[in-house]
């Protein structure tokens, strides 16, 4: 694991994402400093839909929570109330403390911290060969990734998403800040940040910046900046090691 020997880094997630990466970057000898570039929007679910998430929920060995947000809307949602024979599966520590606090467990918590990891260690606990269908409900952000669906479906899983927030650039501010010299390296996690940023800060161009993944690099490359590098799998850590 890469020591960050005092590096400052612009976070540029929401503001509990920066506040939950801040902690994992001082864990590493970094400086964190927090730039919230996005907010998070609830989504409405009308009557028909919501009913559906609870029908589904109540049907399912599985309920997939892929960020700490996400699992609060689905607690408002479901009531605080699930099936005793109705799994949580969390991505992650944060995730995990919701879940807890709102439903009274988290029985997989993710390794990886990513939807990618998640697939992979609900993987493990599929049947083999399945002995029925399992179903696992997935609640979490408009257009988030599809690992879960990728990796379980052709197990013979059946998976339901829901998307209960989407998220949204930051307001432009009326002054941007300026980051130049007190700035080593800035991560990106979406495309969204990148739009947040522009809106929100003036970038030194000798400032590097490291992106999460392909899309985010492609938004950073269609608002003219340049980007350092990309890491090598969607996580906070793989962004950590990939700072040049």
């Amino acid at each position: 694991m890469r020591a960050l020997d005092g590096a400052r880094i612009l976070l540029t997630r929401s503001d509990r994402g920066c506040e939950q990466w801040a902690a994992r970057v001082r864990a590493r000898g970094g400086v964190p400093v927090s730039f919230p570039c996005i907010t998070r929007v609830p989504i409405a679910l009308d009557e028909l839909n919501a009913d559906r998430l609870r029908d589904s929920v109540n049907k399912a060995n599985w309920l997939a929570l892929t960020s700490p947000f996400g699992a609060e809307l689905a607690a408002r949602l479901l009531d605080n109330s699930l099936p005793s024979r109705v799994a949580v599966a969390v991505v992650g520590p944060a995730t995990a403390g919701v879940a807890r606090r709102e439903f009274g467990r988290a029985d997989l918590v993710a390794d990886g911290g990513t939807g990618a990891a998640l697939a992979a260690q609900l993987l493990r606990r599929l049947p083999v060969p399945a002995e029925s269908e399992p179903r696992i409900v997935i609640v979490a952000a408009e257009g988030a990734l599809g690992d879960l669906e990728q990796t379980l479906t052709p197990r013979g899983a059946i998976v339901e998403r829901f998307a209960v927030y989407r998220t949204e650039p930051g307001p432009p501010l009326e002054r941007r800040e300026r980051f130049a010299s007190a700035i080593d390296v800035v991560l990106l996690a979406s495309p969204s940040a990148v739009d947040g940023l522009r809106a929100r800060a003036e970038l030194a161009p000798e400032i590097p910046i490291v992106t999460i993944g392909p899309t985010t690099t492609a938004a950073v490359e269609a608002a003219g900046m340049q980007v350092a590098a990309q890491a090598d799998h969607r996580s906070l850590e793989a962004m950590l090691e990939a700072i040049p």
